[in-house]
């Protein structure tokens, strides 16, 4: 027995479909209005759609019948529209089946018929002996999808299917007797006694509608048909056969609210939207289209064309877009510029056939007012050319990294700093496809520190030797609507490249300048002491802040020597000799043999005058009593080689911070500036603390702690 409890279209295609049994309705026309049972399944046959003509099953309607006493199905119908009740035996290839057709009728007036095929087999029918009992029509409508019920003619119940009984909440021996008021005493109203009398004395089926609260609470629906039925002693009866639509009529209902609904947004979309018939009449449309046209009403609107109803836009090249849409049945991209009280307006979207394939069939358009949109899409790719531009000639790399680390866009220089012919090769990639294993790691914690906190950060990358590499910031940038992990960096390395060179010859020449037994003055071209080596200072027995504070005149003890370098200051000669005297503080002088040459200070871009002097007895280097330990002593000779404070931290095993603090510690102890190399290692020399015959340079054994 198919579930009593199932909605009726879950029911038929549950249970139903696998019954080989037929149930349908068929208004005036002829036309399926439903269609249901296990032999709309078999095999060539098809089930016939709502609104298809009965021909669509049964096939073209013969016009003479061939043999005008047999009943044929055609035939049948014809009779039941005429208001007969009609019953047939027909043996078809999977047994016997009895063929029902009925006409319902409303007011007294036959609306449709109404159709059984059931099967003769025992378990379906029974004793078939009396087939027009009211035990055999239990039998029958027992399987039909619908809840069944026979009631005589003071409305009392005699018989009711299960189906009925379970929507009901009774039994069959609690309804029998029962009144359909009784039935539904739960404060239903029902006007079932009524149409049963309508059915008694028209001895036509009535059709009717009627809403009413399940056991659970929820509302329902159903068509009624109520027919009429003899009982065995002959007394007249009513049959009720009901089918549950209240799927059906929440569909409408769905469908009302969605009309409701359709009509709230578009009357409150930014977009102007509107309906028109095949000559491109307006059938509707909404109010943003209405303010297009001047807040024209809808009811002066509908049966006009935009034309006559003075639209801004050129009517004749919309016309032809929407022509083509018709042709083609498939939407078609329209815009349009025009003006509004000087104003220049553009307009974009879409006009579309509402129904395909049809000739005349309806159009729809719906149009978003795009003016600002248009502007701000001008001055976004006004933007982004100006980026793109100063990102090709900036002479740094630049880049955009997605959340994930991979790359989306990157300039030219950061393609060529990593050996890339185009973007394509760089989108997707990670710094760890494209880095060594410490600089990734370090890249991605940056990037993702960057990304976490939306702050910008400083990138610096160092080489080997500790100088910065690359110098730049991290930071966020939105891209393509998200925000997005952005970089831009100069490459310094040939920067860094050229300091340590020049950092090496500094420290060379400091090293010679500060260890030549010769003595070196370098002045100004006028004769303000700027520089001067230990042994000059030794020479002249003072200090180089000392000297720093003299002018050449100062040192001098006769004042011949300055005519002899006019020459050499005005760049007529390269080199200048001549004999000077130099006042000692005791009020002593030296005698010199000077040899001048006029050099451009890279500092300044000033002249420096370089004297190197010979005497005849090379003055003695002072005596001095600093004693180093080891690792004071390898700081200080390897600086004085030219190593940097990284290749000295490196080479010793210990951190830079380290080497600062035993250059620091030899500088107080030997009496000159803490941040000055060249002045360290000079007075090194000259203290005798380096040895002025050894290269690489080292610390003499009475200058070094006894172990």
């Amino acid at each position: 027995m198919p579930p009593e409890d199932l909605p009726i279209t879950d029911f038929e295609r549950l249970a139903l479909d696998g019954v080989q049994a037929g149930f349908w309705v068929v208004d005036n026309d002829l036309r399926f209005t439903v269609a249901l049972g296990g032999i709309f399944n078999w095999p060539g046959t098809t089930r016939p759609a709502p609104g298809s003509p009965l021909a669509s099953f049964l096939g073209p309607e013969p016009e003479e019948m061939a043999e005008p006493g047999r009943l044929t199905s055609w035939r049948a119908h014809r009779q039941a529209l005429a208001g007969a009740t009609v019953q047939w035996r027909v043996d078809l290839p999977t047994g016997p089946y009895l063929y029902s057709l009925w006409a319902l009728g409303q007011e007294g007036a036959v609306t449709g018929v109404c159709g059984a095929l059931i099967p003769l087999t025992p378990g379906y029918a029974g004793d078939m002996a009396d087939a027009d009992s009211v035990a055999w029509l239990a039998q029958v409508m027992h399987h039909l999808p619908a809840t069944v019920a026979v009631r005589d003619r003071l409305s009392r119940t005699v018989w009711a299917s299960p189906r009925y009984l379970a929507a009901a909440g009774h039994d069959l021996s609690s309804i029998v007797g029962l009144t359909e008021a009784d039935v539904h005493s739960g404060g239903e109203a029902t006007d079932g006694p009524a149409a049963d009398r309508l059915v008694l004395a028209t001895d036509q089926a009535v059709l009717t509608r009627r809403s009413w609260i399940d056991r659970d609470g929820s509302p329902r629906d159903s068509d009624e048909i109520r027919f009429p039925l003899t009982g065995p002693g002959g007394e007249p009866l009513v049959g009720h056969l009901a089918l549950d639509v209240s799927e059906r009529e929440a569909e409408r209902r769905r469908a009302e609210e969605a009309e409701r609904r359709f009509t709230a947004f578009m009357d409150h979309a930014p977009f102007g939207a509107w309906i028109k018939d095949h000559e491109r009449r307006y059938l509707w449309a909404n109010r943003a289209h209405l303010r297009t046209l001047g807040d024209i009403g809808l009811n002066t609107l509908i049966g006009r064309s935009a034309a006559e109803a003075s639209a801004p836009w050129r009517e004749d090249a919309c016309d032809a877009r929407t022509d083509v849409a018709l042709r083609g049945g498939e939407s078609t991209a329209i815009s349009a510029e025009f003006e509004v009280d000087g104003e220049r307006r553009c307009q974009q979207g879409f006009v579309f056939p509402i129904t395909p394939g049809v000739a005349d069939g309806l159009i729809g358009g719906v149009f978003a007012d795009v003016t600002e949109l248009d502007a701000a899409r001008r001055a976004a790719e006004l933007a982004n050319e100006r980026f793109e531009a100063f990102m090709r000639h900036v002479p740094a790399a630049a880049y955009v990294k997605d959340p994930d680390g991979r790359h989306v866009w990157a300039n030219r220089a950061y393609l060529t700093h990593y050996g890339l012919e185009s973007l394509e090769d760089l989108v997707g990639k990670t710094t760890d496809d494209l880095d060594g294993p410490a600089l990734a790691k370090t890249n991605s914690y940056e990037d993702g520190r960057t990304l976490t906190g939306g702050l910008p950060r400083l990138i610096s990358t160092n080489g080997e030797d500790g100088a910065a590499v690359a110098i730049g910031y991290r930071f966020t940038v939105p891209f393509d609507g998200e925000t997005r992990l952005a970089g831009i960096w100069v490459d310094t390395s040939e920067l860094a490249r050229a300091r340590t060179t020049l950092k090496r010859w500094r420290d060379r020449h400091a090293t010679l300048f500060g260890h030549t037994p010769t003595p070196v003055l370098v002045s100004t071209s006028a004769g303000e002491v700027v520089d001067a080596n230990p042994a000059f200072c030794a020479l002249v027995g003072r200090r180089l802040a000392e000297l720093r504070s003299l002018s050449g005149d100062d040192l001098t003890g006769a004042p011949g020597w300055r005519p002899v370098l006019a020459d050499l200051v005005a760049g007529r000669v390269s080199t200048a000799r001549y004999d000077r005297s130099f006042v000692l503080p005791d009020g002593a002088t030296v005698e010199a043999a000077v040899t001048a040459v006029r050099v451009l200070d890279p500092h300044d871009g000033t002249d420096r005058i370089v004297e190197m002097l010979s005497t005849a007895t090379p003055p003695a280097a002072p005596e001095a009593t600093t004693v180093l330990n080891d690792t004071e002593a390898s700081v200080l000779a390897m600086r004085a080689a030219g190593s940097s404070v990284a290749e000295i931290a490196s080479a010793l095993s210990m951190s830079r911070r380290g080497v600062d603090y035993h250059l620091k510690v030899l500088a107080r102890r030997l009496r000159c500036p803490t941040n000055n190399a060249a002045a360290l290692i000079s007075r090194a020399y000259h203290l005798g603390v380096l040895d002025t015959g050894a290269w690489p340079p080292q610390v003499p054994a009475h200058h070094r702690c006894a172990k």
